[in-house]
C-alpha cells in the first residue's frame, strides 16, 4: 500500500498560507497595541505641552500682578500725588500737577485701563480717566464707577494689591458699543489688611482685561481649544467664548472635579457642553487662580484613529495578496533545488572574492606583513590584478549618501548599490590602469591602482572620476566624491596611504560631495599654525546671551571663515570647542533660571559628526542658534533684572567714591564690562557712566540747597575729582551753574514766603 504524497507546490503553498497568516495576524495585534500606546502617549504629550502653555500664561498673570506691585508703590511715593490723597484743600496747582503725573503713569504702560486716587478725608476720588477730573462727595452718585465708591467704604474687605475682577461702566457709552469694560482692580494703602481704614492713602489701580487676553491668545496655538481661568470659587474671571467675566462655572461637574483636587496641575477626560473633552488645569498659588484649557478629544485622536484604519485595511490587503500568490504561484515555488545549485555554483567564485577582500583589508589596515616573494605569491593565488611592485596610489570613493535615504534603505540594498558603483568604477579605471576595488565595509571603497606620477595623471584621474560620478549619478541617483592618495614606490607604506586618503577625504566637508581631492595639495594646510580666535567667540557667546541671532550668525562665519585656512581637524575642533561653549552657557543659565534649554552637547556633536556639507554643518549651528535664542531670553530676564537692580543699588551707595566704574561694577556681578555695558544701555537706555554722573548730579543738588558747602566740597562729597568736569556737567545738564542753581532756589523760597505773609495778613478770600 503506497502512502500519498502532496505535490511540491501543496506544501508550499500551505508554508506560504501560514507565513502570510502569521504575518497579517502579527500585524493586527501589534497595530491595537500600538493604538492603545499612542493614545495613552498622545495624551500625556499633549498634557505636558498644555501645561507648558497654561504655565506661560500664568507667568503672564504673575507678571501683572508685579507690574500692578510696582506701579503702585511708584504712585505712592510720587509726592504730588500724595498730597492728593492727604491735604484736607490741596490748591488747583498742585491738583494739577499730581493728575498730570497720574496720567503719565497711566501712559507709560499700555495694560493700564484707568488709576483713581482716593482722599478719605474730603471723601473725593481723582481719577485719570474721565478728562482727569476729581470727584468730589456731591457728584459720586453721578460718577460712573459705583461700585468703587462701595468698595472705599469697605476696604477691609479686599485684600492689598490682589487682582480683583471687575466690570466698569463705559463712562461715554453713546462712543462705544460696549457698556461695560472688563477690568483688573488692585487696591493699594497703608493699614494692614486686618485693620485697613477708610482714611488710608488709597491708589486703585484698573488693569485692562484685554491685556491679558491678548497675551493668553498668543500662547494658544491650538484653534479647537478653549483657555480660560476661574478663581477658587469657580467664577470665571477671563471672559471665554462662551462666557463672560464674572460668571459662575462651579455648578459645572468638570469644574468641581478641578476646584477638589488635591494636585497643582492635572489633566483628565469628561464632557463639556456633550463633547468629550481632554480637560488640563494649572493652579497659581500666588493668586489663588486655575488656568484651564479644553481641548476637544476627536482632535487630538483622529490623526491615530487614521493610523490604525490604513493599518487594518493594510493588513487585509496583505492577507488577500498572500492568498492569491499561494493560489497562482505555489506550482512554481516548489524549485528550490534549481535555485541551490545556481547558488552552488556561484559560492566558489564569491568565496574567492571574499577572501581577496579580506585580505587586502588587512594590507590597508596594517594587520599583515608579508614579504615581497609572499606577497607575489598571495597576490597570484587571488587573481589580483594590481601590481605591488609598481608606483601606485590609493583612490577612495565615498558614497555620499542623503542621510534621510540612510534611514529608509536597508543594508542589503545600501550593499547593492556599493557593489554597483564597485563594478562601475571598476570597468572606467581598470579601461587607463592596473588597478583592484577594496570594499571597506563601511561606506567607502579603496581602488589600488598602478599610476605613474600624480605630476602627469592627475588631470587623467579626475576625467575618469567624473566619469565614474556622471554613471553612479545616472544610474543610481547617488553622489560621489574621491580623495587621492600621494604617489608611492614601496607597498610597505601602504598602511600609510589609506590613513591619508582617509584623512583627504574629510576634506569634501569644504569642497563639496561631487570633489576630488588630492593629499598632496593638503600638506601645506597641515603645516599652518592655528591661533582660535578667542576673542570671536566671547563675541558670539554675548550676542546670544543679548538675543541678537543676526548677528551671532555673522560672527560664526567669521570664525567658520577663518578656520577654514586650515586643516580639517583644525575646522572640526573649531566647531566641537563653538559646540563645548555653547554647551556651558545653556548649562549656566539652566542652573541659574532652573528652566530647561533645547541643547544637548552629546547630540549636537553626533548629529555634527553625521552631517557632510559645511552648508548643513552651519544650518545646523544656525538652527541651534534660532532655538535657544528665545529660551535664553526667556531664562535670563529673571537675572539680568536682578543684575540691573544689584547694580543700581551699589551706583546709589557708593556714588561718592570717584574710582565708581563700569570695570569695577562688573567684577562685582561676574561679567565683562563690555557686555555689561551693552546690557545696561539696553535696560536703562542709558550708559553705566551715564547713570553714574545723573546719580552724582542728583546728589549735588541736594547739598545745593541742604548746606552752606562750597562748590569744590561739593563736587567731591559726590565723587567728582575735577569740579571744572563737576561744572561742565551740571550746567549741561540743567542750563545753569551750580551757584545759579542754589542762589535760584533761595529766591523762589523767599518769594514763596512773602506770598504766604501777605495771605496771612489779608486772610482768605
Amino acid at each position: 500500500m503506497s502512502i500519498p504524497i502532496s505535490p511540491p507546490h501543496k506544501l508550499y503553498r500551505n508554508i506560504l498560507l501560514a507565513f502570510t497568516i502569521s504575518i497579517t495576524t502579527t500585524i493586527f495585534i501589534l497595530s491595537t497595541i500600538l493604538y492603545i500606546s499612542f493614545e495613552r502617549v498622545g495624551l500625556k504629550t499633549i498634557h505636558s505641552f498644555v501645561k507648558d502653555g497654561l504655565t506661560q500664561i500664568s507667568y503672564s498673570a504673575t507678571y501683572m500682578n508685579d507690574l500692578a506691585k510696582s506701579l503702585s508703590l511708584q504712585i505712592y511715593f510720587n509726592d504730588n500725588i500724595t498730597k492728593l490723597s492727604y491735604l484736607s484743600l490741596p490748591d488747583i496747582r498742585e491738583e494739577y500737577l499730581a493728575t498730570e503725573q497720574l496720567t503719565s503713569y497711566r501712559n507709560t504702560a499700555p495694560s493700564i485701563h484707568s488709576i483713581y486716587v482716593y482722599n478719605a478725608k474730603r471723601d473725593t476720588f481723582y481719577t485719570s480717566m474721565v478728562n482727569m477730573e476729581k470727584i468730589e462727595p456731591d457728584r459720586q452718585k453721578s460718577f460712573f464707577d459705583q461700585e468703587i465708591v462701595g468698595m472705599m467704604h469697605n476696604l477691609g474687605k479686599y485684600k492689598r494689591l490682589t487682582p480683583i475682577p471687575r466690570k466698569i461702566p463705559n463712562p461715554y457709552p453713546e462712543l462705544s458699543k460696549n457698556a461695560y469694560t472688563n477690568v483688573y482692580t488692585f487696591l493699594f494703602y497703608d493699614s494692614p489688611e486686618e485693620s485697613a481704614q477708610q482714611d488710608d492713602h488709597i491708589i486703585v489701580l484698573n488693569i485692562s482685561e484685554d491685556w491679558l487676553r491678548k497675551m493668553m491668545e498668543q500662547l494658544d496655538i491650538e484653534p479647537q481649544s478653549n483657555t480660560f481661568i476661574i478663581d477658587s470659587k469657580g467664577t470665571m474671571v477671563i471672559r471665554d467664548n462662551s462666557h463672560d467675566i464674572l460668571t459662575s462655572l462651579s455648578g459645572q461637574p468638570y469644574i468641581e472635579r478641578i476646584l477638589t483636587a488635591s494636585d497643582k496641575s492635572g489633566y483628565f477626560i469628561d464632557d463639556v457642553n456633550g463633547a468629550k473633552s481632554l480637560i488640563t488645569y494649572f493652579s497659581s498659588d500666588l493668586l489663588d487662580w486655575k488656568f484651564i484649557r479644553i481641548t476637544p478629544y476627536n482632535s487630538i485622536v483622529d490623526k491615530i484613529t487614521e493610523m490604525k484604519t490604513r493599518t487594518f485595511v493594510f493588513g487585509l490587503l496583505i492577507l488577500v495578496s498572500g492568498l492569491l500568490a499561494s493560489v497562482f504561484l505555489s506550482r512554481k515555488l516548489y524549485r528550490p533545488i534549481r535555485s541551490m545549485t545556481s547558488r552552488l555554483t556561484s559560492f566558489q567564485a564569491e568565496k574567492t572574492t571574499k577572501q581577496k577582500t579580506i585580505f587586502l583589508r588587512h594590507l590597508l589596515r596594517n594587520e599583515s606583513v608579508f614579504s615581497e616573494n609572499e606577497l607575489l605569491t598571495k597576490f597570484a593565488a587571488l587573481r589580483i590584478s594590481f601590481d605591488p611592485t609598481q608606483p601606485y596610489s590609493l583612490i577612495l570613493l565615498t558614497m555620499n549618501q542623503d542621510p534621510k535615504e540612510s534611514r529608509v534603505h536597508s543594508a542589503s540594498d545600501k550593499h547593492l548599490k556599493k557593489f554597483a558603483v564597485m563594478n562601475i568604477a571598476d570597468e572606467i579605471v581598470s579601461a587607463t590602469y592596473a588597478c583592484e576595488m577594496v570594499d571597506m565595509d563601511e561606506d567607502h571603497i579603496i581602488v589600488l591602482c598602478n599610476v605613474g606620477t600624480l605630476a602627469e595623471d592627475a588631470q587623467r584621474l579626475d576625467e575618469m572620476f567624473r566619469n565614474i560620478q556622471n554613471h553612479v549619478h545616472n544610474y543610481y541617483h547617488l553622489s560621489i566624491s574621491a580623495a587621492v592618495s600621494t604617489a608611492s614606490t614601496s607597498f610597505a607604506e601602504v598602511g600609510y596611504l589609506y590613513d591619508e586618503v582617509r584623512d583627504a577625504s574629510n576634506y569634501r566637508l569644504i569642497h563639496g560631495l561631487d570633489s576630488i581631492i588630492f593629499a598632496e595639495n593638503l600638506k601645506k594646510l597641515a603645516e599652518k599654525q592655528f591661533a582660535y580666535p578667542a576673542e570671536k567667540e566671547k563675541l558670539l557667546l554675548d550676542a546670544l546671551m543679548l538675543g541678537n541671532t543676526a548677528e551671532a550668525k555673522e560672527i560664526y562665519v567669521q570664525i567658520v571663515q577663518y578656520s577654514l585656512d586650515y586643516s580639517y581637524n583644525i575646522l572640526k575642533s573649531a566647531l566641537i570647542r563653538l559646540a563645548v561653549d555653547l554647551n556651558m552657557v545653556v548649562d549656566t543659565l539652566q542652573r541659574n533660571s532652573g528652566a530647561p534649554l533645547p541643547y544637548n552637547l552629546n547630540a549636537f556633536i553626533s548629529e555634527l559628526d553625521r552631517l557632510q556639507t559645511l552648508e548643513d554643518i552651519n544650518r545646523h549651528f544656525f538652527t541651534l542658534f534660532e532655538g535657544i535664542v528665545p529660551k535664553i531670553k526667556h531664562s535670563t530676564l529673571t537675572k539680568h533684572d536682578e543684575v540691573m537692580s544689584k547694580i543700581i543699588e551699589t551706583i546709589h551707595a557708593q556714588y561718592a567714591d570717584p574710582n565708581l566704574s563700569i570695570e569695577r561694577l562688573a567684577e562685582l556681578v561676574d561679567m565683562s564690562a563690555m557686555y555689561l555695558g551693552r546690557l545696561f544701555k539696553k535696560m536703562n537706555t542709558k550708559s553705566v557712566a551715564e547713570y553714574i554722573n545723573q546719580v552724582r548730579l542728583g546728589k549735588a543738588k541736594e547739598l545745593l540747597l541742604g548746606t552752606r558747602l562750597s562748590i569744590q566740597e561739593i563736587s567731591e562729597q559726590v565723587g567728582f575729582l575735577n569740579s571744572g568736569y563737576f561744572y561742565t556737567l551740571f550746567k549741561k545738564a540743567t542750563g545753569i551753574t551750580p551757584n545759579q542753581y542754589r542762589k535760584n532756589r533761595q529766591l523762589n523760597d523767599e518769594m514763596h514766603g512773602q506770598a504766604q505773609d501777605a495771605q496771612t495778613s489779608f486772610g482768605p478770600d
